[in-house]
């Protein structure tokens, strides 16, 4: 808690740090059976495992790395009782590594690795600002600024929501 120019203020500053690893090894069967056209005619006899009949029609061996970090600080002044502003900002970094290789009819693709070798955003600010309204103790109602979408630049909309604080 601060007390400049004789209103309370919060200061908030963080981060964050995350790193998922994957694997996926699928094998994708398109044609096997007579096509069925009523659910309860089904017979499982007719379609037998597709595995025993021959190639899949799509392999996929893929890796993937994602990583995601940033950093963030917010200021929230209490202008009197029932209202108070924030502010703040986030640099943010998101990265997707992708390797492997797709089959299609055993016919190989180009290489993953070269087509999406590295996806993402690197030190992406996201200003933020909200105005507040204490409704009591724990809820407030705000009116925040639009924030961007990372990955695809496109603005939301303004927001009105209650929040809750516990």
């Amino acid at each position: 808690m601060l007390d400049w120019f004789g209103l309370h203020e919060e200061l908030a500053i963080g981060g964050d740090f995350t790193r998922v690893r994957g694997v996926q090894a699928l094998q994708t069967y398109t044609a096997f059976g007579p096509v069925l056209f009523d659910v309860l005619t089904f017979d499982p006899d007719a379609y037998p495992d597709p595995r025993a009949s021959g190639r899949p029609d799509i392999t996929t061996d893929a890796r993937a790395v994602l990583e995601q970090y940033g950093a963030f600080i917010s200021l929230r002044v209490d202008l009197n009782d029932a209202w108070s502003v924030t502010g703040g900002a986030r640099v943010a970094t998101d990265r997707l590594d992708l390797a492997g290789r797709i089959l299609f009819s055993g016919v190989e693709l180009p290489n993953l690795s070269n087509l999406l070798s590295q996806l993402g955003s690197n030190r992406v600010v996201t200003p933020y600002a909200a105005l507040l309204y204490r409704l009591n103790e724990r809820y407030y109602l705000s009116q925040d600024t639009p924030q961007m979408n990372v990955w695809y630049g496109e603005p939301r909309n303004f927001m009105l929501r209650v929040e809750a604080s516990y």
